[in-house]
């Protein structure tokens, strides 16, 4: 978790406001499980400073006086969400947006002409919090160009070494789309909410008549036993009809993708963990929206928000590593 102060962008102090007990406390911005604390974790950045600033209205905007400002107190403009400034300290700030060679760091998005465009574009993404979060070692992601409907140069094999025929590579063709990301089943179990198994838990425990205080779950235990493949069946349905939001990145190349997550069965017919098209990636260099099959050994996925069949909110990003 990151609890990053307010500050003032024309003065540069953080602000401050009074807590439940009258004292006074710098105002926080509270994100958790975002891609920035993965992209930081990953490439070993200790102990970074960060503010946020509040854009004022157009007439008293940031500008250059304020950039200079701030930036001799130590504070670097890094990526904005629209309301937002996110500034942090000037060895962060140059890793950040530039990347560092010798430790073989790459830049969050792309180190070209479109780089300030990339950081203000989509710098909502870097720093969406979120819920819940899921990893798979050694993980394999297949990214289609959904606009030219393609794959890249290699056929499509299956899990069993078969060539998947041109008639079936169209078929998934018509499954991708603007922002559409397709997972498998087994990834996305691992993504349901604590209280989404709570209560899918609580509802079988209670059409199998068995009381949910601790100490009658001990007493019937045998009864426990007998309905945990019911709980691990639905918890599996529910993975299989959820579609949820998503953001997405991997640590060691530029760019993030955003769009739409849902299961699909392709994905465990190739082998892979997911399916990805090319126009949900933002931000990157053209090397991770190249289309075709990547190998990962790291790929995570984070909830925060929801768009989907049940009454949980979700949201996810994703982060991964060559």
């Amino acid at each position: 978790m990151l609890l990053i102060p307010h500050i003032d962008i024309k003065t540069g102090q953080v602000l401050t406001e009074i807590n439940t007990e009258g004292m006074t406390q710098p105002q926080q911005k509270e994100i958790a499980h975002s891609y920035l604390e993965h992209w930081l974790t990953s490439h070993g950045v200790e102990q970074p400073q960060f503010w946020v600033g509040k854009f004022q209205s157009a007439k008293e905007s940031y500008n250059a006086a304020d950039q200079q400002r701030l930036e001799a107190e130590g504070k670097y403009l890094v990526f904005a969400n629209g309301k937002n400034g996110y500034f942090t300290d000037a060895e962060t700030a140059k890793v950040l947006t530039e990347g560092d060679a010798e430790r073989k760091i790459q830049p969050l998005f792309g180190n070209d002409k479109n780089s300030p465009h990339y950081n203000i574009a989509y710098g909502s993404l870097i720093a969406s919090s979120g819920m819940a979060s899921a990893s798979v070692d050694g993980a394999k992601i297949l990214v289609i160009d959904d606009e030219q409907r393609s794959h890249g140069d290699s056929p499509l094999i299956d899990a069993q070494g078969r060539l998947i025929s041109p008639a079936q590579v169209e078929k998934l063709y018509d499954k991708m789309g603007d922002g559409t990301m397709l997972i498998s089943s087994g990834l996305m179990a691992q993504l349901i909410q604590p209280q989404e198994r709570e209560a899918i838990a609580q509802s079988v425990f209670e059409q199998a008549g068995i009381a949910t205080d601790i100490s009658s779950l001990t007493q019937d235990s045998a009864a426990v036993s007998a309905v945990l493949p019911e709980i691990d069946r639905q918890l599996q349905r529910l993975g299989e009809r959820t579609a949820s939001q998503f953001r997405a990145a991997t640590p060691d190349l530029p760019g993030m993708l955003k769009g739409t997550m849902s299961t699909s069965a392709w994905c465990d017919r190739l082998g892979v963990d997911a399916i990805i098209s090319k126009s949900d990636i933002k931000g990157d260099d053209g090397t991770l929206s190249e289309p075709g099959l990547k190998e990962v050994w790291l790929f995570r996925i984070l909830y925060a928000g929801f768009t989907g069949l049940n009454e949980f909110s979700k949201l996810s990003a994703l982060s991964y590593s060559p």
